[in-house]
């Protein structure tokens, strides 16, 4: 935790705030074999979670878009001793040949049924569609036999609380929370680590993705729990830093350049410039006011904002001054310590934020996690650039 001027968002995940006061902490998820698994309760699922695209993240509203494939593997009984069976529909030609399984819908009466009550943090759920359903007999190596496994497509919109007093430097979990109660059913939940990933690269222009997915298993009671599935993503600041702080830090920086002024007793001269400045400062708030999130405290961005207008309002107050009082105290004494406090404010935020960044990587590397990386590039529809 730093302090009080940059405080490190805790990467806890729950998709309202009442309802994350009803979760117990994340458990240690025990490293059983599948065979042991399945032996101790026959309701037991492994789940695996494999995201295509995530996207829409609203930090106003809470929400966030994904489309995943929603993997389980569970254990049927009635079809013990039968031959692999394949209902067809797979993602190119990586699976063994298998007889064609068009009754599977009879032969699965214990499997998980998926609707909108399936997920605790959902606000709409899209689609909901079986893919592929296989017999297989063995899970990761390990023969169970019985054993099916079974490919959905979901999407929808899920609710996610986001703190935002690191912003534009925050880092947030995107969760999605599958009760172990579905249609009507309980069931024993297990992660599927190795099929639990990204499916493609995710890509967003202001944010960056953190693989692996972290899985966490929570308690609401003594008989219900769900599966977490965790994103991790970081803000990327580049545009407020370029269009916000160094836009405002510059015009706040113009207005000591009427320190520089011989006659300093024009007190119209030198107001007139700086409220010029002080009108431009307030106008350009304004316009970049749809771009920051209306929070109810203060984030990092409006600190720096808020600390410029006081920075602007005591240049305005020194001119003042100038023309009352003798200038040879402010020449000496308050101009210069003016512009040393604007200018050791600057440098005491760029280093916050280094150390900030800093601890925030060395954090996510502690959790195992990596950025992602896009490989690809487009290619030029023109030979040439505007700019270089």
């Amino acid at each position: 935790m730093l302090t009080e001027s940059f405080t490190y968002t805790q990467l806890a995940s729950s998709s309202t705030v009442s309802d994350a006061s009803r979760l117990g902490p994340p458990e240690p998820i025990k490293k059983v074999s599948p065979s042991e698994a399945f032996k101790a309760a026959q309701n037991t699922i492994y789940v695996g979670v494999g995201f295509i695209r995530v996207g829409n993240i609203n930090v106003v509203t809470g929400c966030f878009e994904a489309l995943f494939q929603l993997r389980f593997a569970y254990c049927e009984p009635g079809l013990r001793g039968r031959e692999k069976l394949d209902t067809g529909q797979h993602l190119g030609g990586e699976l063994e040949h298998c007889d064609r399984w068009d009754s599977w819908e009879e032969d699965c009466p214990n499997r998980p049924r998926v609707d909108d009550r399936s997920f605790a943090n959902v606000k709409s759920l899209e689609r909901v569609d079986i893919y592929n359903v296989r017999l297989v007999h063995k899970i990761d190596g390990c023969k169970v036999d019985g054993l099916v496994r079974m490919t959905l497509f979901v999407r929808g919109t899920f609710r996610e609380y986001m703190e935002l007093q690191d912003f534009p430097y925050d880092v947030q979990k995107l969760s999605i929370h599958l009760r172990n109660n579905m249609g009507g059913k309980d069931f024993v939940l297990t992660p599927w680590t190795k099929q639990t990933e990204f499916k493609f690269q995710c890509m967003l222009m202001d944010f960056e993705f953190f693989k692996p997915p972290i899985i966490d298993l929570r308690r609401e009671s003594t008989r219900a729990h769900r599966l977490v599935f965790n994103i991790v993503v970081q803000r990327k600041a580049w545009f407020f830093e370029i269009n916000v702080l160094m836009i405002l830090g510059t015009i706040i920086s113009i207005s000591f350049v009427t320190f520089l002024f011989k006659t300093r007793r024009d007190l119209t001269q030198n107001l007139s410039i700086v409220l010029t400045l002080v009108l431009t400062a307030v106008t350009f708030r304004f316009s970049v006011a749809d771009k920051l999130p209306p929070a109810a405290y203060s984030t990092v961005i409006d600190k720096y904002i808020t600390v410029s207008f006081f920075c602007l309002a005591f240049v305005v107050f020194s001119h003042l001054g100038a023309s009352i009082f003798p200038v040879v105290v402010f020449e000496r004494v308050v101009f210069p310590f003016v512009g040393c406090l604007w200018g050791l404010f600057n440098v005491f935020f760029c280093c916050r934020v280094f150390m900030f960044k800093r601890t925030a990587n060395k954090r996510l590397a502690a959790m195992g996690l990596e950025r992602m990386s896009f490989q690809g590039k487009d290619e030029s529809v023109l030979p040439w650039k505007i700019l270089p």
